[in-house]
């Protein structure tokens, strides 16, 4: 047995105290705690003195100072390092800034030299590292002075500039995120990192094709409409990766949405296919997958032709063939593969053509049965079973048959205007029919003596089909400058002119008004129509509109009835509508303006 001790033997790693007696637990807590502050006590030292210069204007002061203190610092030191740190930059930038303001006159140049000067600073120090470490050990709270930054326009351009330089920078991506936040994503939409990252693209796609959206409400082929489109055009086009994600996500969403929403998706699908298509690349093979991405099974025949077809800009017999065997099939392919915007204006050229059918006779049924499968076939899509509506096909397939046998025969339409308006009835054949008066209208033969039926034709489709009426706007455009650069004697072009007008009026009447009235001023205004055509637009308009007027309508229309050259003063009195409406138009100014005053 082990021997009874009175006292235990020493601990080799125990310390001992001055007195040489071995530290209690408590006395060696003390001991840490005394050391740990020391070494905070130097350390808010070293922050403060020597690697802070002017440390009493920094935000942390009150943070180090409180530590300082709390762990035993002393008042004096505090104050001779402050003071002896102290070199009062800041207030040698005001003194100079006082003095620049008197030498230039305006404070605003002077911010703006500070400005600038910082951001060069910032530009060429920034270091992502040391901004990253911050970040990440500040709270949300301290973060707040962030949403104060970014609220001016010089300082999102100086984070714009740096996360150029710094993408991978945490602190600049999370600046990016608060900007596209607060609705600047037009701001950003050119930027290299946007397309770099997906919820950034995203966001700024999204307010892009919401611009798109509230102009096309307005009024498509307006001056604000084709400005929206071409900043959407700059963020999609940006890349092969932004195209094709922004196709993917309008596919599905058209898939997925109903009704208008879908609609407009593949508006602006479509829209985005045809300017790859100018720039002379093909997207058709896209195109057929995302269809393919459904879960559809097409048959790689269909595939094939419809590639061949749409890549060469020319429809064939031998796959037109193909086409007809899969969709007279018991199970045919999906209706959308054939409804490829091209595919459809190449097969009505084809069938519609001035100057003919270019189709032989042995194919043509082919062709007419696609068009019509193509434009009235339903299809919908229930527990992945597809299912088709042909009730409509047999009746417009035999519209378009007795419509082409009509063009054919060579008769005086005028004699046939009932039937024809009662063909361009359906929509189809209102397409294929406005394709022949283009022809028609353009031509060299008809160009100084359009029939009344083809005026009355192309009016009857801009009343009956609102989607065909920008296409109707783009051959009254084409026919009014194909008036203007006659050779004929002036009063005969004036009078042509006149006719055009009316038609531009018609459309306005039907609904296409900001563009016809955008079109018109741009004609007057680039000198290809003069003040006395101007004047009768004006007033044939002024004869079918009455109050309330719309703000948008207001803005375009009343610079042209205001217009002195347009209503010479001395004349302006012997339009009553023309004074009727600028009257109007000051009255509700002034109420909108008290209205607001009042608010």
């Amino acid at each position: 047995m082990a021997p009874y001790t009175l006292v235990e033997p020493l601990n080799p790693q125990q310390k001992l105290s001055p007195s040489g007696a071995p530290e209690t637990p408590m006395e060696e807590e003390l001991a840490v705690n005394d050391e740990r502050n020391h070494d905070e006590q130097m350390e808010c030292e070293e922050n403060s003195a020597e690697n802070m210069p002017d440390f009493v204007m920094e935000p942390q002061v009150f943070d180090v100072l409180g530590t300082f203190f709390k762990c035993g610092g002393e008042p004096d030191v505090v104050i001779d390092s402050l003071s002896d740190n102290y070199a009062s930059l800041g207030q040698i930038c005001n003194v100079l800034g006082d003095m620049l303001e008197d030498l230039e006159g305006s404070r605003t140049s002077v911010e703006q030299c500070y400005e600038s000067t910082l951001s060069k600073l910032i530009l060429e120090r920034f270091q992502p590292e040391l901004a990253d470490k911050i970040f990440d050990s500040e709270d949300g709270h301290e973060l707040e002075w962030l949403a104060e930054f970014i609220s001016h326009k010089n300082s999102r351009h100086l984070v714009y500039s740096l996360v150029e330089k710094h993408p991978d920078s945490t602190l600049l991506n999370y600046c990016m995120k608060l900007i596209s936040e607060e609705g600047f994503q037009n701001e950003i939409s050119h930027l290299n990192i946007t397309t770099q990252r997906r919820e950034l693209f995203s966001s700024v796609l999204l307010s892009a094709i919401d611009a798109v959206l509230k102009e096309h409400r307005r009024g498509p082929m307006t001056d604000a409409y084709e400005k929206a489109f071409e900043k959407l055009v700059k963020v999609v086009c940006h890349g092969e990766h932004t195209y094709l994600y922004t196709q993917a996500l309008l596919h599905v969403m058209s898939v997925e949405e109903q009704g208008m929403e879908a609609a407009a998706c593949a508006h602006i699908s479509q829209s985005l296919r045809a300017v790859i298509q100018e720039r002379g690349q093909d997207p058709s093979q896209l195109y057929i997958a995302l269809l393919q991405s459904n879960g559809e099974h097409i048959a790689p025949d269909a595939i094939q032709a419809m590639h061949i077809m749409v890549d060469k800009k020319c429809l064939n017999p031998a796959d037109i063939s193909v086409l007809y065997r899969e969709y007279t099939s018991p199970n045919p392919p999906p209706v959308e593969l054939i409804r490829d915007p091209y595919f459809l204006d190449m097969l009505i050229d084809s069938l519609f053509a001035y100057d003919g059918v270019k189709v032989h006779k042995e194919y043509l049924s082919m062709y007419i049965y696609l068009l019509a499968y193509a434009t009235c076939v339903g299809e919908k899509k229930n527990n992945g079973v597809r299912t088709q509506n042909r009730r409509d096909l047999d009746p417009t397939r035999d519209v378009i048959e007795e419509l082409l046998t009509l063009l054919r025969s060579k008769v005086d339409l005028a004699k046939e205007v009932k039937r024809l308006l009662n063909s361009i009835e359906v929509p189809v054949v209102a397409a294929g029919m406005l394709h022949y008066l283009r022809g028609v209208l353009l031509s060299k033969d008809m160009i100084g003596r359009p029939q009344v039926v083809h005026l009355v034709l192309l009016d009857q489709i801009a009343t009956s089909h609102p989607n065909l009426q920008m296409r109707v706007f783009g051959i009254i455009c084409d026919l009014y400058d194909r008036h203007t650069s006659s050779q004929d004697l002036t009063e005969e072009v004036m009078e042509r002119q006149r006719v055009v007008i009316d038609r531009f009026v018609h459309l306005l009447s039907v609904g296409l008004v900001l563009p016809v009235v955008e079109k018109m001023s741009r004609m007057y205004r680039d000198g290809y129509i003069d003040s006395s055509l101007m004047r009768y637009f004006a007033i044939e308009v002024l004869q079918i509109v009455c109050p309330p007027y719309s703000q948008d309508f207001t803005e375009v229309f009343l610079p042209i009835v205001s217009n002195k050259e347009i209503f010479i003063p001395t004349i302006h009195d012997k339009f009553e509508l023309a004074k009727e409406f600028v009257d109007h138009c000051a009255q509700q100014l002034n109420s909108s303006t008290t209205s607001l005053t009042s608010h």
